[in-house]
């Protein structure tokens, strides 16, 4: 059943249990077009149509890729955690130790300093995890990029589902500033493939919650 939906294009979810479990001796498991979710409660909020979405994965993995995708199609508005904490917290802090002339220049630059934005990210949230998070979604629907674990915990009811994107095969390298692990999203997105094939994946959840 599984092998014939896909062969479909069928939108396919995969709940996932136990490691050990005997679907994953399925030799369609991992196949590119699959979408991981964590639980099944998750599959109803997928079809109750979700509005507020929090995106999650490593530096340069796809989040804003599927950010213009899902905003685009669903007429949302989404920011990024980078661009908003850059004109709070961040380009305030290094603008004289860096020499940064804009807030565009210190954004630009921010892939040389990840440990460093992490930081103050945390200090402006120290009395309020979730004060940050608040802030964009006032004004948006799309959170991209969320790095801190006591931060995604503290915000969690702000969001209806939290997705993550993976590349880690193509783009193999460590994000030291990401310190939330893939199993706190509620659905797992691959993106190690073509972008025609994740922009195909994103075509078939939209299928189901637009």
């Amino acid at each position: 059943e599984l092998g014939a939906a896909l062969a479909l294009k069928k939108p396919v979810f995969i709940v996932e249990g136990d490691w050990n479990q005997y679907a994953r001796t399925n030799c369609f498991f991992f196949h590119p077009s699959i979408m991981r979710i964590r639980a099944f409660d998750i599959v109803l909020r997928i079809l109750s149509r979700p509005r507020k979405l929090l995106i999650l994965g490593a530096g340069r993995h796809g989040k804003d890729t599927l950010a213009d995708i899902l905003c685009r199609e669903m007429n949302l508005t989404f920011s990024s955690s980078s661009h908003a904490a850059n004109s709070l917290c961040v380009y305030p802090h290094l603008r004289e130790k860096y020499g940064y002339q804009s807030e565009e220049e210190c954004f630009q630059d921010r892939v040389n300093h990840r440990e460093e934005w992490y930081d103050l990210i945390c200090d402006y949230n120290r009395e309020d995890r979730a004060r940050l998070a608040r802030g964009i979604m006032e004004k948006n629907d799309v959170y991209v990029g969320m790095r801190d674990l006591e931060e995604l915990r503290a915000s969690r009811p702000l969001f209806d589902l939290v997705i993550w994107v993976d590349a880690s095969e193509r783009i193999n390298e460590l994000d030291p500033s990401l310190h939330i692990p893939s199993k706190e999203a509620d659905i797992f997105i691959n993106n190690n493939d073509s972008l025609e094939d994740f922009e195909r994946k994103i075509s078939r959840y939209l299928f189901l919650i637009k």
